[in-house]
């Protein structure tokens, strides 16, 4: 699609996300022409945010003291293959972008 004088994938473009001018927001990427919250960011309240025991598989859904978040369910610990980051949140620090190779590196 012609945007101003350039061709624009409106897909995948983080400046024209669907539309011609569409920005993606902070932590977000453009998928389908839709913009979408990256992994391990849940979308509340128009903005992305960090999914831990705050807002575990769902927004605001609070785990209770002394529980961890992982994938999306309260428990007691982490799995052997995730590491507790802030917050009570269990992160693969292989995969997940906001926690790469360690807690807190982006």
């Amino acid at each position: 699609m012609m945007c101003g004088s350039e061709c624009r994938d409106l897909a995948s473009d983080q400046q024209n996300c669907g539309a011609c001018g569409k920005t993606c927001g902070s932590g977000q990427t453009c998928q389908a022409g839709q913009c979408a919250c990256t992994a391990g960011l849940l979308a509340c309240g128009g903005a992305c945010i960090p999914a831990d025991a705050n807002n575990c598989g769902g927004c605001g859904n609070q785990c209770a003291a002394g529980q961890v978040c992982s994938g999306g369910a309260c428990k007691s610990s982490c799995d052997g293959t995730e590491t507790q980051c802030s917050l009570g949140a269990c992160v693969d620090t292989t995969t997940n972008a906001l926690n790469c190779g360690g807690c807190g590196n982006q």
